[in-house]
């Protein structure tokens, strides 16, 4: 499994810790720049969510991690695939199974009592996704790419 490859190879270094400071508040993702074409497939990556101390709120955050999976005929990670060119050069590899938040198929509550801040971040390489509430309600959108943005209503979202 990609969690138990990833335990495995991390513990050969040593910790790395990175300081930097950043100008927006938002949602952004980190990930791997050593192999990418396998660590990232593999899930080395992850949200780096910045708030904004000057906003006060009861706002609710839900985090949706879009993903997709090359898996083979045992629904495992296909590593036989890693580091096929032909996948990275005809605009990225095409998979098989979606995932959002780690999850296959799942149902996702969003809470209507409050504010929610629904922080999408698209992790597939090789596809555009859409995404909106059921029944198609609205969401007033607040940045894109992590940046503020000029606010406005829409009832799906294209990553």
């Amino acid at each position: 499994s990609a969690a138990g490859w990833l335990s495995q190879h991390c513990q050969k270094f040593p910790l790395l810790e990175s300081r930097f400071s950043v100008r927006d508040a938002g949602t952004f993702r980190y990930h791997a720049h050593n192999k990418t074409w396998e660590h990232v497939t593999r899930a080395l990556y992850g949200p780096l969510i910045v708030y904004n101390p000057l906003v006060q709120g009861n706002s609710q955050d839900v985090l949706i991690v879009a993903d997709d999976w090359l898996l083979d005929k045992n629904k495992q990670i296909d590593s036989n695939s890693f580091c096929n060119l032909g996948h990275w050069s005809h605009g990225g590899r095409l998979n098989n199974a979606l995932s959002i938040s780690g999850v296959f198929g799942p149902s996702i509550p969003i809470p209507s009592s409050a504010t929610t801040k629904l922080r999408f971040i698209n992790a597939v390489n090789a596809r555009v996704l859409r995404f909106a509430l059921e029944g198609k309600h609205q969401m007033r959108v607040v940045s894109v790419d992590g940046s503020p943005c000029e606010r406005f209503i829409t009832n799906e979202i294209t990553l």
